[in-house]
């Protein structure tokens, strides 16, 4: 868990703290279980400007709000993905999984 705060956590989670970077870096170098992302604009930049995001799954509603923090508005550089998979989804939605392109 990354957080500003102190959240109270569950028994299978570790607060991060320092620099989350490294401390994401360090545990990607593990051997332990694939890690997942679910987080907010500032963190999802950072992480994926770091080169430490492997794929990228969205799930896109179709409800255009018109309000909202934009996901991508953190990025300072152009974000280039290659498309692996599109999947529609029963409710109108889709799944989308893309890899960073090299």
């Amino acid at each position: 868990v990354v957080s500003r705060g102190t959240p109270d956590l569950r028994s299978n989670a570790t607060l991060l703290e320092g620099d989350v970077v490294e401390a994401v870096r360090a545990m990607k170098a593990g051997d332990g279980p694939p890690i997942m992302l679910g987080a907010g604009a500032e963190l999802f930049a950072t992480l994926s400007e770091a080169g430490l995001i492997d794929d990228y799954r969205f799930l896109i509603a179709p409800t255009a709000l018109g309000k909202g923090k934009p996901m991508f508005g953190a990025l300072t550089e152009p974000l280039h993905l290659r498309l692996k998979s599109a999947r529609p989804m029963s409710s109108g939605s889709v799944l989308v999984e893309y890899e960073p392109a090299t």
